[in-house]
């Protein structure tokens, strides 16, 4: 089961500041996504993407809409979809080199989602398990984390590399849950992504998708 709570009563993403009402009920064990969950970083996930796609002279630039679309999928999967759907044969290795160098010139722009990182705190004191599971790599991840605040506070972090299929399978997930010891259908799982909710489902765990409204400009170009 997945909740995504009214924008009125639960969210409101206003020049990109979200705030998130946390559950009624308590569960042992939290899963939280990293980006766009914990960090306020797709905006700039989303540029370096464009960024990386331009650097390897590909006709493709993509808006926020179609970015959360995918968002979730590891790297080099996700250039493989665009590949098939958009009939394109971009050069994945320039793609990823080009992203990641971008993204990392601009970390130290990333803040955290506040209300979402202090849930994750308020649950740790609390006696529950918390974790990250997510689709981009365990550098990329862990430096994301420290970058905010959060480098000491999951004991449990799983990526990409750890499972042989990234969401919206429910491996991440179900590894996760195994880390935490936790039964999956005690964890709740916090997501800003489609796919990432739809593993959840997978996985047998109940979720919460905090949605994302990109910037009129963003969409429109």
């Amino acid at each position: 089961m997945w909740m995504q709570l009214d924008l009125g009563q639960s969210f409101v993403l206003l020049r990109r500041m979200i705030i998130f009402n946390p559950p009624e009920k308590s569960y042992a064990g939290y899963i939280f996504d990293c980006d766009g969950t914990l960090a306020n970083s797709m905006p700039l996930h989303l540029d370096a993407w464009n960024h990386g796609l331009a650097a390897a002279n590909a006709s493709l630039r993509i808006d926020g809409r179609n970015f959360m679309s995918v968002a979730g999928m590891a790297l080099i999967q996700t250039i493989e979809h665009w590949n098939k759907t958009h009939s394109l044969q971009v050069d994945a290795e320039i793609v990823v080199e080009a992203k990641n160098s971008y993204f990392e010139a601009h970390r130290s722009t990333i803040q955290p989602i506040t209300p979402v990182t202090d849930f994750a705190r308020r649950c740790k004191l609390n006696g529950a398990a918390v974790s990250v599971a997510s689709g981009g790599t365990r550098v990329d991840v862990l430096e994301t984390l420290d970058s905010i605040g959060l480098g000491e506070l999951f004991l449990v972090v799983v990526t990409a590399e750890d499972v042989k299929r990234a969401k919206p399978a429910p491996d991440l997930f179900l590894l996760a849950a195994e880390k935490m010891g936790i039964a999956p259908s005690d964890c709740l799982v916090i997501e800003d992504s489609p796919l990432g909710v739809e593993g959840a489902e997978l996985a047998g765990m109940d979720s919460i998708l905090i949605p994302h409204v990109f910037d009129e400009e963003r969409e429109t170009g």
